[in-house]
């Protein structure tokens, strides 16, 4: 119990100074590299807004036609939309279990509610816009900080090793122990903040991606977590660029200055991956890429670099969150919500740029 305790006062002090770090880089654009972007020729066509009330949503998931967006601090109330139709009224859903910090995702027609302090998962099966059933435990007990569905009860984790350090894992069912992949992510400084990332599953090509945060790689496994290949971002930023520091009180490392963050956000789609990235090439303007966020795209399939497009800034707002679910790119800036149609940026890609 007291190593749990150490162990999540660590990561909420990682949590915390993240968000400074954020709100420092938005003051301070990353310089460029010595790279090129090769830009498509379309921008993404606006399809419809809403208007949220809060600024600190993020995007839980798609089923059908009905987009699902979740509140930070809202627990486990959720907000749907149809996202075919522009005038749609955005709907407000209470989902009957309220732990004090929460993460949703919706995939496959279930909503996933986890408690990030018992890290336990409750799967909850939409029977309707507004309808679900009673729900279930679906993972139980395990200690991560990040969690995807891979299928059934099966998930894949970010969790620690016995040194404190990021390490993937496959859970298979409620009461069976993780089964633990090491080597997947790298160490470069200490094993911690140098391996954060995001984790992604790409139930089209039944492949786990995972993305650094503070470096221009990501990586492709299969289902089972096993290595396809490492992939790079076209950047060049090769080491992470960031000062660690214990705390000897409580026996834990945290961030001694703001990281210098390459992927900031990325989704995964059909045969690509969605980065979006926070460091300019030498042929973008200053003035463009302030006014602009650029969302790089890489083939999945040999994880090679295919193009980038600008999607523009909205009310001056940077880009907050964002997925993509086939040719529809969903998109969060401030309190608006936008979806964007991507079918000529798809469509170019694959002509001139096939598989």
């Amino acid at each position: 119990m007291k190593r749990r305790i150490t162990v999540i006062l660590s990561l909420t002090a990682t949590s915390t100074l993240l968000v400074v770090s954020l709100h420092w880089l938005g003051k301070n654009e990353i310089q460029h590299h010595d790279f090129d972007r090769s830009f498509l020729e379309f921008y993404p066509d606006v399809e419809s807004q809403w208007a949220l009330q809060s600024p600190k949503h993020y995007i839980a998931g798609l089923y059908g036609n009905y987009l699902y967006i979740a509140d930070i601090f809202g627990r486990t109330n959720l907000l749907s939309v149809n996202c075919e139709k522009a005038d749609d009224p955005i709907d407000t859903i209470t989902i009957p279990i309220s732990p004090e910090d929460s993460h949703i995702i919706v995939d496959s027609g279930s909503i996933y509610v986890t408690d990030l302090n018992r890290f336990d998962i409750f799967r909850f099966k939409i029977t309707g816009r507004n309808s679900f059933n009673d729900g279930e435990r679906v993972f139980e007990s395990t200690f991560f900080v990040e969690a995807v569905p891979v299928r059934g009860e099966v998930f894949a984790i970010r969790t620690l090793n016995q040194s404190k350090e990021y390490v993937l894992a496959l859970k298979s069912s409620v009461k069976t122990s993780p089964t633990y992949s090491p080597g997947i992510l790298e160490k470069q400084i200490d094993g911690l903040f140098c391996t954060d990332g995001m984790l992604h599953f790409n139930a089209v090509l039944k492949q786990l991606i995972y993305v650094y945060y503070y470096r221009n790689e990501f990586i492709c496994m299969d289902s089972s977590l096993h290595l396809r290949y490492r992939g790079k971002t076209i950047d060049g930023v090769e080491r992470v660029q960031i000062r660690v520091a214990e705390i000897k009180s409580d026996q834990a490392m945290a961030l001694a200055s703001p990281p210098r963050i390459v992927n900031k956000k990325s989704h995964s789609s059909g045969d690509w991956l969605f980065i979006h990235s926070v460091v300019k090439a030498t042929n973008e303007s200053v003035s463009t890429f302030q006014k602009n966020d650029v969302i790089d795209m890489y083939n999945l399939h040999n994880g090679r670099y295919a193009g980038s497009f600008y999607l523009p800034r909205i009310n001056g707002e940077k880009l907050r969150d964002f997925k993509v679910y086939g040719n529809r790119l969903v998109a969060i800036h401030g309190r608006v919500l936008t979806t964007f149609d991507l079918r000529r940026i798809v469509g170019a890609l694959h002509l001139t740029r096939p598989l």
